[in-house]
């Protein structure tokens, strides 16, 4: 039983992290004119924080799909 639902979280946690990149391409720049991007700015720390939020869920799941079958 344990198996299975952690079988369901790494699915979930795999899906989850797929559909966030999906939405995160899908996104429309704030500007049209290209500009130097300031660091500081909050849409690029919150644009790192949605990176690693996909990359922290696709390692997860990742990591629950080789516990499960190893």
């Amino acid at each position: 039983m344990l198996l299975g639902i952690e079988f369901v979280l790494a699915l979930g946690a795999i899906a989850l992290g797929i559909f966030l990149f999906v939405i995160g391409m899908r996104r429309q720049r704030a500007t049209a004119s290209i500009r130097v991007a300031d660091p500081s700015d909050d849409s690029v720390i919150s644009t790192n924080f949605f990176a690693l939020g996909i990359i922290a869920l696709l390692f997860f799941g990742g990591a629950f799909l080789i516990d499960v079958f190893s």
